[in-house]
């Protein structure tokens, strides 16, 4: 004598299989969330060295400047066109305008280190970045379409979403 017993349809083990299923696509979503926050911070962090570049190069074109206005006051002064006076002007200028250049590429190497830092390249490595900072001109879109747009790309709220299905599940199946 055998018996047997089969269950068709167990909404318990239905409603864990959708909760398990909700939390699975939960951290689908946390990691496609982790490695649009990694893109965000190496973007930001090579935008900050890309401008930290540009200042460079504008202080550069400052002590450039400062060296002509000091060689010209001091061949006035030979001259004897120009003052002692203006000639110490011009030097402390120039001096203060190669401070400036010092310090801009002082903060320059550091964001290139925190740039490698980011990226995970070696500290010993030397850093070149390839392209300058460009400007160019996107439409904007309104407001409200940028809100509905984040919302619907958004994979941190997407992800919360679904741990509050698959928790809602879970109480389903245990109730």
């Amino acid at each position: 004598q055998g018996s047997l017993s089969q269950s068709i349809y167990d909404p318990v083990q239905r409603r864990n299989w959708k909760a398990s299923k909700e939390t699975e696509r939960a951290s689908v979503l946390s990691a496609k969330d982790a490695r649009e926050l990694v893109a965000l911070a190496v973007g930001g962090t090579y935008l900050q060295t890309l401008a930290a570049t540009a200042r460079v190069a504008s202080q550069q074109a400052q002590v450039d400047n400062a060296q002509a206005v000091y060689n010209q006051a001091v061949v006035r002064k030979t001259a004897g066109t120009n003052s002692k006076i203006d000639v110490m002007r011009s030097l402390v200028e120039l001096q203060t305008q190669r401070q400036r250049l010092s310090s801009l590429e002082a903060d320059l190497e550091k964001q290139k280190i925190t740039l490698a830092r980011v990226i995970g390249l070696a500290q010993d490595r030397e850093l070149m970045l390839a392209e300058s900072l460009t400007g160019n001109e996107a439409p904007i879109p309104s407001t409200l379409s940028a809100i509905e747009q984040a919302d619907r790309r958004r994979a941190d709220l997407q992800s919360a979403e679904a741990q509050v299905r698959a928790a809602e599940q879970a109480l389903s199946a245990a109730r």
